[in-house]
C-alpha cells in the first residue's frame, strides 16, 4: 500500500537465487514461510526487510517490488549449527533496525540465535552470550538458541528483550550479552 492501507497491490514474495540450496540438506532453497516484514530506517523510506524460513533475510530498496537475499547471512559459517526446532528449518523471526543508524540491524533466528550487523549486512556477528538452551547438549553453546521474538526499547534502543524458548532475556548493551529475567521453579516460569 502506498496510501496508508486504503488500497493494496500484490507483490511477489522473495525468492532465493536460482541454484541456491539449503545448507543443512543441500535441497533447493525455496521460501516456505514468511516470518516477519520490517521497514528500514527513516533515512531509507523504500527499504524493507523480510525474514523467511529457511533462515533467509531478504531486503528490498524499492518498497517490495523486488527482493535480494542477504547472502552474507545466508552463507554464515555458523549456519551449520542452525536447525528447525519445531519447524522444518531455522527461520528469521525478528528484525530490529536501529533508529540511530540504519546500517545497524539485529535479527533473531529460530533456531540459530541472535546476529548483528553494523555495516548494512556486509558482516554479521553472533550475540548469544548469557542465553541458554536447555534442549542442547551444551546449553551455553554459541549457536542454536531459539529467540521467538526480540524487541528494542523505543526510548533506548540498546535495551532489548527476547522471549526465548527457554525464558525471557534482557540485554542492556544492544544484545551483546543477555540476562535471564524470569524466575523458574519446577520448570514453570514466573516473571
Amino acid at each position: 500500500s502506498h496510501d496508508g492501507g486504503k488500497t493494496w497491490h500484490e507483490v511477489d514474495a522473495p525468492k532465493y537465487p536460482e541454484g541456491a540450496t539449503r545448507p543443512d540438506d543441500g535441497e533447493a532453497a525455496a521460501v516456505s514461510y514468511i516470518w516477519i516484514v520490517q521497514k528500514g530506517g527513516d533515512d531509507e523510506p523504500n527499504h524493507l526487510y523480510v525474514g523467511t524460513e529457511p533462515g533467509g533475510l531478504f531486503q528490498s530498496t524499492d518498497n517490495g517490488e523486488s527482493f535480494q537475499l542477504v547472502e552474507t547471512l545466508w552463507n554464515q559459517p555458523s549456519r551449520e549449527f542452525w536447525f528447525g526446532g519445531g519447524r522444518d528449518h531455522a527461520g528469521v523471526c525478528s528484525i530490529i533496525v536501529d533508529p540511530r543508524d540504519s546500517k545497524h540491524v539485529t535479527i533473531g533466528i529460530s533456531v540459530g540465535g541472535v546476529y548483528e550487523t553494523c555495516d548494512g549486512g556486509e558482516t554479521w556477528a553472533a550475540h548469544n552470550k548469557g542465553l541458554y538452551a536447555d534442549y542442547m547438549p551444551d546449553p551455553y553453546s554459541e549457536f542454536g538458541h531459539d529467540p521467538h521474538y526480540i524487541l528494542a526499547s523505543p526510548s533506548n534502543p540498546d535495551v532489548l528483550w527476547q522471549q526465548n524458548h527457554c525464558g525471557v532475556f534482557r540485554s542492556v548493551d544492544g544484545g551483546h550479552s543477555w540476562q535471564d529475567i524470569c524466575q523458574k521453579e519446577n520448570g514453570i516460569y514466573f516473571g
